[in-house]
């Protein structure tokens, strides 16, 4: 899925079993600003990127797209 395109949050996500909601919920972000993030119009912060990437138990270099 990844090399497919697909937004590495969202297939991170879904792996684990979560609803953007629920991911929201742990990152302390509202499910809006989650939906945002996997459709490409925002850009998390790093801050956010960690929290992100510790709920989800990957490394942070995954959940960002290739440059």
């Amino acid at each position: 899925r990844l090399l497919a395109g697909e937004p590495p949050l969202r297939v991170w996500r879904e792996h684990r079993g979560m609803t953007a909601s629920r991911l929201a919920e742990l990152a302390g972000v509202t499910s809006a600003h989650v939906s945002k993030l996997e459709s490409g119009k925002g850009e998390p912060s790093v801050a956010l990127l960690r929290k992100l990437a510790k709920v989800l138990r990957t490394d942070i270099d995954l959940l960002v797209g290739p440059s």
